[in-house]
């Protein structure tokens, strides 16, 4: 996985507050931007704590 593209992803949900709005503007899939960042959970991209998801699909 690119590391840019990782943190382009994150940069959009941090945006929009949404998993398909976030992916929408990155102009890929909801379960592929959950995938690429799933990868990364757990502080490994730019030292952050992973992310989590509401039940309506927020943050």
């Amino acid at each position: 996985m690119n590391m840019l593209a990782s943190l382009g992803y994150l940069a959009a949900l941090s945006e929009h507050r949404h998993c398909a709005r976030a992916a929408q503007s990155c102009g890929i899939t909801q379960p592929a931007l959950s995938n690429a960042l799933a990868i990364h959970s757990g502080g490994q991209l730019a030292g952050t704590a992973g992310y989590g998801r509401g039940a309506t699909g927020g943050l």
